[in-house]
């Protein structure tokens, strides 16, 4: 892509202006196609070479109707540059969405199954410290309170009917 866009470039720079009628359709032709590289480019490769690729492509984008103006002038050389960066940036949005939103998805994901491996961390230190190993503290009442578990006195009144 940074092949294309540099060799777009040098044909703008060092080409005179097309004198045929349909000279200038196939420059915009050429840069429709430049356009949908940079997006594609943009979402799928490695982020230095999406940078260097869009920096060429940009910048033969935006300088192809420059041989074009008629008053070669500071102003609206830079008033058409301008102009023609806006579907670069156009082109870089639309191939940098979805980069971004599969991103945000794959951190997403990672996020999610550490929150799930430390609940289930969780989960398993409560059942081993607490269920197998018995050692989970269970409220115990004082000494001083008698053991339910201990055989009760019988009542007076069932003495003494045995008596009587």
């Amino acid at each position: 892509m940074a092949l294309a866009g540099g060799l777009s470039l040098l044909t703008t720079v060092f080409s005179a202006p097309s004198s045929a009628p349909w000279g200038s359709v196939w420059r915009l032709a050429e840069m429709a196609v430049l356009l949908m590289l940079l997006a594609v480019v943009v979402r799928w490769a490695p982020r230095r070479q999406a940078v260097a690729a869009g920096v060429a492509a940009g910048a033969a984008v935006a300088t192809w109707t420059l041989p074009l103006v008629p008053a070669p002038s500071v102003l609206p050389l830079a008033g058409a540059a301008a102009f023609w960066t806006l579907p670069v940036l156009g082109a870089a949005v639309v191939g940098g969405y979805p980069r971004l939103v599969e991103h945000r998805r794959c951190r997403l994901v990672i996020e999610t199954r550490r929150s799930q491996q430390l609940e289930l961390a969780r989960d398993l230190h409560d059942f081993v410290a607490h269920d197998i190993s018995g050692s989970s503290r269970r409220p115990r009442p004082p000494a001083s309170w008698p053991n339910p578990t201990r055989a009760r006195p019988c009542p007076p009144w069932n003495a003494s009917k045995e008596r009587g």
